[in-house]
């Protein structure tokens, strides 16, 4: 994209704070809108087993769609 294009989107964008009416007047194309995501499903855990070292856990499972990172929780059982 040509320097000055790229910094007149910028500018339009500032200016614009997210009004659709002042986005559309810019005369620029506008990029599709981002849609919404429904809840994600949790993952299925297919494999988990203990490693190497102690505390260590080795999890494997299938990705979920949509997801853009995991988040894992470990605890000691009593």
């Amino acid at each position: 994209m040509d320097l000055f294009i790229s910094r007149m989107v910028g500018y339009v964008n500032s200016a614009a704070q997210g009004d659709p009416i002042k986005l559309i007047s810019s005369g620029f194309d506008l990029a599709k809108q981002p849609e919404k995501l429904h809840a994600l499903d949790a993952p299925v855990v297919l494999k988990s087993s203990t490693g190497r070292l102690p505390g260590e856990a080795l999890v494997r499972w299938a990705g979920v769609k949509g997801a853009l990172m995991y988040e894992l929780e470990m605890g000691i059982g009593a």
